[in-house]
């Protein structure tokens, strides 16, 4: 089988994935640069670059004329053609300071409600424009009677998220009486989920499901600052909104149960809070789960560079210094603890290492990378796994 394939495992998850394959390198030949002088041009793996980290991808009831799983893409405040009633989530995505959006048109189903399900099971089946943040348009209100669909509806959107590495945006009710009863009702317990309540209030006065401005906050925040930092803060306002002020207890609860909070800060609408909907405590913190699953983005991309070389000492090094010099960078933003990079991070490639005997006659190539995101005495480890050319 010639083919790629890469494992990765973080926390409790394992996700095997087959990724395309590259094109072969080039190998020039010398060029004269004078007489009996000549220069050999060697072929060398590109650097690894971080991939994009907040194109949002949108799926709702967008247009009156398009087919289920229409796709349009736009990087400015005007809706694609045929969209037409995409205007106000476009809208609040930019005036966050979104910059690339995808919209996905979801049919209405026999009932009359955006079928969101059949979107998503297209995508899968069709393929998806790369994306980082997900928001189901509506679902949370043509759903709010039906908890059993809306919490497939969000497993599914998850499932999706999770083989993107993006992230699952859910608008959780506006005055829920209890958000950890809310939570257990859709069985919602996912690193790869987060929501944001109460709904926002716009310059007309009208009630606002706050996803499309959150996603807008988010690209926001990874622009100024890198997708390791919180979209949350005195600096994480939502311009053009306002929140209604909560008791201190609806606050403690909604922390409780990790829903974002929106205040009424300073004058703005405020986010404050930034956790994923999972209990499992390596994985509570919105940041740290996206760091993670954009680093792995990001390195599985760079495997290609890999895909024709032969599993010996020399490429093992090779890929132990790629790696290393992207995640110093990574170290010298701020995105890992540590004094030094060697309480940052590690990075592991070899023969009795990683691998075996067997792992280096089927050309396999394994890979290991501890982070430490949250402070250097704690490391956050996942696993690389590709085959090179036999």
């Amino acid at each position: 089988m010639n083919r790629r394939e890469l494992l990765l495992s973080a926390g409790a998850g394992t996700l095997l994935l087959a990724t395309p394959q590259a094109g072969a390198m080039i190998q020039r030949r010398p060029r004269p640069r004078g007489p009996g002088v000549y220069v050999q041009e060697l072929p060398t793996a590109s650097p690894i670059a971080g991939l994009p980290t907040s194109t949002a991808l949108f799926i709702g009831a967008f247009s009156s004329t398009l087919g289920t799983g229409a796709i349009g893409r736009c990087s400015n405040t005007n809706a694609p053609a045929g969209f037409d009633r995409a205007q106000g989530p476009v809208d609040d995505f930019f005036a966050q300071g979104g910059s690339d959006l995808v919209l996905v048109q979801a049919g209405a189903d026999k009932d009359g409600v955006p079928d969101h399900a059949a979107a998503l099971a297209g995508l899968a089946r069709d393929g998806v424009p790369d994306f980082n943040l997900l928001l189901l348009v509506g679902a949370a209100e043509h759903l709010a009677g039906d908890p059993a669909r809306l919490s497939r509806l969000y497993a599914g959107g998850a499932r999706l998220a999770r083989q993107h590495f993006a992230q699952l945006l859910v608008e959780a009710p506006d005055n829920a009486p209890d958000y950890a009863v809310w939570r257990s009702l859709l069985g919602l317990n996912d690193p790869d989920i987060a929501a944001w309540a109460p709904w926002l209030t716009d310059a007309n006065g009208v009630l606002t499901p706050p996803g499309a401005a959150i996603a807008g906050l988010i690209a926001r925040t990874d622009a100024a600052e890198g997708v390791w930092q919180a979209p949350a803060g005195l600096n994480a306002t939502l311009n053009g909104f306002t929140a209604r002020d909560l008791p201190t207890s609806r606050l403690e609860a909604m922390n409780q149960a990790n829903i974002n909070a929106i205040r009424p800060l300073q004058g703005a609408a405020t986010v404050w809070g930034a956790r994923t909907l999972s209990d499992n405590t390596e994985w509570r913190y919105l940041p740290v789960r996206r760091l993670v699953r954009w680093t792995e983005a990001s390195l599985t991309a760079a495997t290609a560079n890999y895909l024709f070389e032969t599993s010996n000492q020399a490429l093992w090094e090779t890929i132990e210094r790629d790696v290393t010099d992207f995640l110093t960078g990574l170290w010298r933003e701020g995105a890992l603890s540590g004094a030094t990079p060697r309480e940052g991070f590690w990075v592991r490639c070899g023969l009795g290492q990683t691998m075996t005997a067997t792992d280096i006659q089927t050309n396999t190539v394994r890979v290991q990378v501890g982070l430490a995101v949250l402070r250097p005495a704690e490391f956050i480890v996942f696993d690389l796994e590709f085959q090179t050319a036999s």
